[in-house]
C-alpha cells in the first residue's frame, strides 16, 4: 500500500517587466518557461511569488520603482503550473487599487489562487486552504512594513502586515484544524546573504507557534536555510525571473549575477512530517530563459547556499549580524572609498546617488553604528544607495 505524500514546490520572486515582457512575448513563454514546467510537473502544488500587479502601465505611485507585467506572464504561469501566487510585496500596489483589481481578475481568470493582499485587512488576510491525501494544509502570507509595502487596513487595501502577535494567532487557529500551516514571508533586506537577527528570531516564534515551514522571499539574492525544531525555514528563494527595473530618479537598478539565480525549494508532506528538503537552482540567461542547472555549477551553487545556512549553528547569530552589518555598510564601502576602490558610475544620475551615499556615511555613519551595538537599528538603512553600491559588489 503506498504511504500517503503530498509534494510542494516554491519559487522566488516573478517579475516579467519590460524587457522581460518583450522576451516573453517574442520567444513565447513554452520557451522561456520550459524548464519551470518540467520541474513543476513533479510535484501536487506549485507556489510562487507574483511581484507585480498585472496591468497597463498607467499613473502610478510617486517616489519608488514601478513594476508590472502582462497578462502573457499570467498565461505563462498558469501554462508552467503555478496554482498559488502570493501577492503580498511591496509592488502589488505600485499602480493603485485598479491594478490590484486587474491582478486579481487576471489570476481568477486563469484558475490561479492568491493571497496576502486585498481591499482590507480581512480579504488580505484570508488564508488558501487546500485539501491534500494528508489532510488539510493551509497557506499564509505576510509582508514586513519594513519593505515598503503598502498595508492593508480596516478600511483601506493593502498587503497583510507582518505582526508577531496577529501571525501567532492565526497560526494557533489554523493549526487546531489543518494538518499543515506553510507561511510566506515577504521581508528581509536587498542584496544580503544573510536574514536579519530580527528576522530569525520571529521565523523561531512562528515555528515555536506550530507553523510547519516558512518560506521568505523579496531580498532578490538567494539565502541560506535552516532547520529549526525539525521544520524547514527558508529565508530567501531570490530571483525567479526579474528585470533591470528604473528608480523614480531615472536611475536604472541593473541585476547582479546573484540576482540572476533562484532557488526552487521542494517539500514533501508525510504523514510522519516533512522529508528532507529538495533543492534545484535556477539560472536566467541574456535572453531572460530559465535554466534549472546541472552538475558542476548546481554543486557549486548548493555548496553556497550551504555556507550561508552554516552561520545558523553559531549560538550567538545576533553577534554575528552586527558584525556583517558594520564590515556590510561601514567599513567595508570606507575602505574602499580611502583606497580608491569605490565602484563609482560614469552615469550622472548614478554618481549623485552614490554621492548622496557617500556624504551618509560620513554625516549617520557614527549614528548608524551605535545603532547596530545596542541592536536597535531598523532593517533599513540607506536602501536605495546601498543597493547600487552592493549590485556592484555582487
Amino acid at each position: 500500500m503506498a504511504v500517503p505524500e503530498f509534494k510542494i514546490l516554491f519559487t522566488g520572486d516573478i517579475c516579467f517587466s519590460d524587457e522581460a515582457a518583450d522576451a516573453l512575448h517574442l520567444q513565447g513563454y513554452t520557451s522561456i518557461l520550459s524548464d519551470v514546467k518540467v520541474l513543476a510537473d513533479q510535484y501536487d502544488y506549485v507556489v510562487g511569488n507574483l511581484e507585480a500587479p498585472v496591468t497597463e502601465p498607467d499613473q502610478g505611485l510617486k517616489g519608488k520603482i514601478l513594476l508590472s507585467t502582462t497578462f502573457e506572464t499570467v498565461d505563462g504561469l498558469a501554462w508552467a503550473g503555478f496554482d498559488l501566487l502570493n501577492c503580498a510585496n511591496n509592488h502589488l500596489l505600485d499602480y493603485g487599487v485598479q491594478g490590484m483589481r486587474c491582478t486579481f481578475k487576471a489570476l481568477d481568470e486563469r484558475g490561479i489562487r492568491y493571497l496576502g493582499a486585498g481591499e482590507n485587512l480581512i480579504s488580505a488576510s484570508t488564508e488558501v486552504s487546500i485539501q491534500t491525501p494528508l489532510g488539510p494544509v493551509v497557506f499564509l502570507a505576510y509582508a514586513d512594513a519594513q519593505t515598503y509595502c503598502a498595508v492593508a487596513t480596516e478600511n483601506a487595501p493593502g498587503c497583510n502586515p507582518m505582526q508577531v502577535e496577529r501571525m501567532v494567532s492565526d497560526i494557533h487557529r489554523l493549526k487546531e484544524t489543518h494538518r499543515y500551516v506553510i507561511v510566506n514571508l515577504h521581508w528581509g533586506i536587498e542584496e544580503y546573504h544573510y536574514p536579519s537577527a530580527r528576522q530569525r528570531e520571529t521565523a523561531h516564534q512562528l515555528i515555536d507557534s506550530g507553523a510547519d515551514a516558512l518560506i521568505g522571499h523579496h531580498p532578490h539574492v538567494m539565502q541560506g536555510i535552516e532547520i529549526y525544531q525539525g521544520k524547514p525555514i527558508a529565508y530567501s528563494l531570490g530571483n525567479l525571473v526579474f528585470a533591470d527595473a528604473q528608480r523614480y530618479d531615472g536611475v536604472m537598478i541593473r541585476r547582479s549575477q546573484a540576482n540572476r539565480l533562484g532557488m526552487a525549494v521542494g517539500l514533501t508532506l508525510t504523514e510522519s512530517g516533512i522529508s528532507p528538503l529538495y533543492q534545484q537552482i535556477f539560472s536566467l540567461d541574456d535572453s531572460f530563459k530559465l535554466h534549472c542547472l546541472e552538475g558542476k555549477t548546481k554543486d557549486e551553487a548548493l555548496k553556497q547556499i550551504e555556507t550561508w545556512s552554516d552561520v545558523f549553528r553559531d549560538v550567538s547569530y545576533p553577534r554575528f549580524w552586527r558584525r556583517f552589518r558594520i564590515q556590510q555598510e561601514l567599513l567595508k564601502p570606507m575602505a574602499a572609498l580611502f583606497t580608491g576602490r569605490f565602484p563609482w558610475s560614469t552615469q550622472s544620475a548614478v554618481r549623485r546617488v552614490q554621492l548622496k551615499f557617500v556624504v551618509s556615511l560620513f554625516i549617520k555613519g557614527p549614528f548608524h553604528l551605535l545603532q547596530i551595538l545596542l541592536g536597535r537599528e531598523p532593517d533599513k538603512w540607506n536602501t536605495s544607495e546601498k543597493e547600487l553600491y552592493l549590485k556592484q559588489e555582487n
